[in-house]
């Protein structure tokens, strides 16, 4: 990757999950798209495996991956960090436990690059782990986005739409990713799907039950505080929309 021109800056956040960290790595650097940096900042872990892996990383990358140490403050501020320094004018978040296809950036990049009304562009995603399932976000549309996120958090984004915005919000302890897709859309862009799987979200047992029904609840009042114009504007279709998400559940279950 050295003397090439940074397209993209992959931003990776390491936080206490040392054992999937090598697939998220690999699935990186096994992109057909060559032109990208991996940032990978550590969010204070504190297990000593996740540690003894941090410290292996280190050296086995030394000279392919940029490292960032930092106390434990959450995802966002872990992102935020390393977006400013990043090279790339596009940006993918990817959690440590995730995984890109092959040519997730190479269609993502060159959707995105071609297409300047677009703030971002995301993909099908296929779940694994505790929970297998096929995820297709819809279209465009900003009243469905505001009734519900469903844009996995490695969608490439604009790095300077980023910096429109304040980049992610810091004061969320849930829901960012979302809450930064509702605030470049507002911002009069759109964005693409990408109609084949090429992400992989990991479910854990644990990230299963981690959110209660009351703190769902709770950031969700958070975003439409934050967001109010934009909910006031789309207020009935976002209830249109909030009404078919509550049958689709009801009628599952």
């Amino acid at each position: 990757m050295k003397n090439k021109k940074i397209e993209i800056s992959i931003i990776i956040t390491y936080y206490n999950l040392g054992q999937y960290i090598d697939e998220a790595i690999k699935s990186c650097f096994s992109q057909t798209f060559a032109n990208f940096e991996i940032i990978l900042v550590n969010d204070g872990s504190n297990e000593k495996k996740s540690l003894e892996k941090l410290s292996e990383l280190k050296t086995k990358y030394k000279d392919k991956i940029q490292f960032i140490d930092q106390e434990n403050q959450g995802v966002a501020k872990a992102r935020n960090k390393a977006i400013q320094k990043a090279s790339g004018k596009f940006i993918c978040c990817l959690d440590s436990d995730d995984k890109l296809a092959v040519d997730y950036l190479q269609k993502t990049y060159q959707i995105l690059n071609n297409n300047s009304n677009l703030a971002f562009v995301t993909s099908f995603f296929q779940t694994f782990g505790q929970e297998q399932k096929l995820i297709k976000p819809y279209d465009y549309n900003l009243p469905r986005l505001l009734a519900g996120n469903q844009i996995h958090v490695s969608s490439i984004f604009r790095k300077n739409l980023w910096q429109k915005v304040a980049g992610y919000d810091e004061k969320l302890s849930g829901y960012q990713d979302w809450q930064l897709w509702i605030k470049l859309t507002c911002l009069g862009y759109k964005w693409e799907v990408v109609k084949e799987p090429l992400f992989f979200y990991r479910i854990r047992r644990l990230s299963m039950l981690k959110n209660s029904d009351k703190k769902r609840f709770s950031l969700l009042i958070k975003i439409i505080l934050a967001n109010h114009a934009a909910y006031l504007k789309n207020f009935y279709k976002v209830i249109y929309y909030w009404i078919r998400i509550i049958l689709k559940k009801f009628c599952k279950d």
